[in-house]
């Protein structure tokens, strides 16, 4: 019986043991995935500053006038060059390069050019730095493997065609930036989606169609142009918005008033032109940042003190 007894707990231990050697296994493999999950996340971007990068030098300091003699499929812009900052990326400096996979920008760049990565189509990712205040006009266009990218919130001028974009409600977007409407299928209204932060230069000029703009309460900023000469006839704007970029609502034929809250704080040259719109301004007086041209001179449909 003793004996019996003492084989049986010999077979109950090695079950035991097995179990627990199995998940122990299992554990360890699940580990590493994910250890290397991280990693290759990591390696997506280069570690260290391109060589070759063609440069051209002015007073400010150095910026990137194109890809040189660089082979790296990884690009990285420095911080500096010559002991100077790396302030920019001129217009076409890498356009239609098939071999980039990555770029890392320095800490100083303030800029991108217009086409400046324009049909690199393998491109996929991208790391901003903050610091960044303009991304020009078609800058990633025709980048289809570019699909997810984060803009930092120093951005203050983003082009309607400086990316591909993908559509939301009728509306073309780049992270949290409205960049145009989709003309293949216009609307009667539209509505920014939650969390928008800008409306692109450019975004709606020229759009023919009657249409109106329900805009979100986290927008911030009109870019320049964004809707001249087009048929707006009407757009909500909320105490988020800061300001109104030159030109944005120039020519508005069709928008009988507008009504902006006392959160902006700047608007720049011709933003409105067209007399007959009636501004209704929520802040008492001209505040110190609208420009002096900010609307058509003498107009006497721009009323102060208004309320909602």
């Amino acid at each position: 019986m003793k004996r019996r007894f003492l084989l049986t707990l010999l077979v109950v231990s090695l079950i035991v043991l097995t179990s627990i050697l199995a998940c122990s296994c299992f554990g360890g493999f699940e580990s590493s995935s994910n250890s290397g999950g991280a990693e290759s996340t990591a390696n997506q971007f280069a570690t260290t500053p391109s060589q070759g990068l063609e440069y051209e030098e002015n007073r400010d300091g150095y910026a990137v006038l194109s890809k040189g003699s660089c082979t790296d499929t990884k690009i990285f812009i420095p911080d500096t060059y010559n002991g100077k900052p790396v302030y920019g990326v001129f217009a076409q400096a890498f356009r239609d390069d098939k071999t980039i996979t990555s770029v890392k920008f320095g800490k100083n760049v303030s800029f991108i050019g217009g086409s400046a990565f324009k049909g690199c189509t393998n491109l996929k990712y991208v790391n901003f730095n903050y610091g960044l205040e303009e991304i020009g006009e078609y800058c990633f266009e025709n980048c289809p493997s570019l699909t997810n990218i984060d803009i930092p919130s120093s951005v203050v001028q983003v082009c309607h065609f400086s990316f591909d974009g993908e559509i939301h409600n009728g509306l073309y977007y780049i992270d949290d930036w409205c960049l145009r409407p989709d003309l293949k299928n216009p609307r009667s209204n539209y509505t920014l989606k939650p969390g928008t932060v800008g409306i692109s230069d450019y975004a709606f000029m020229g759009a023919s169609y009657s249409f109106s703009v329900e805009t979100s309460t986290s927008l911030k900023q009109i870019g320049a142009w964004a809707f001249r000469n087009s048929a707006l006839t009407e757009i909500t704007l909320y105490n988020s918005l800061k300001s109104i970029d030159s030109n944005a609502f120039a020519d508005c034929e069709s928008l009988d008033e507008i009504f902006i809250p006392k959160s902006v704080t700047t608007i720049e040259e011709n933003a409105f032109t067209v007399r007959s719109t009636k501004i209704y301004c929520e802040s008492y007086s001209k505040p110190s940042g609208w420009a002096s041209s900010w609307c058509p001179p003498y107009s006497a449909n721009v009323y102060w003190g208004e309320t909602r």
